[in-house]
């Protein structure tokens, strides 16, 4: 015997299945914030280097 009736066993399966799709959504947010934060990282690290490099180009 089930604990859950007919109605409820659904209503469980359709709860399921949207949390599964917010944790797909929120995967993919990370991820896209995960590549973000990364080319921003990249982007400070070569204008630290593009600065560094011409301060060494100036004559002293």
């Amino acid at each position: 015997m089930s604990l859950l009736g007919g109605n409820d066993l659904k209503e469980q399966q359709k709860i399921n299945e949207l949390e599964r799709k917010i944790n797909r959504e929120k995967q993919k947010l990370d991820k896209k914030l995960t590549r973000q934060k990364i080319r921003q990282t990249d982007k400070e690290l070569m204008t630290d280097l593009v600065k560094d490099l011409r301060s060494e180009a100036l004559p002293i």
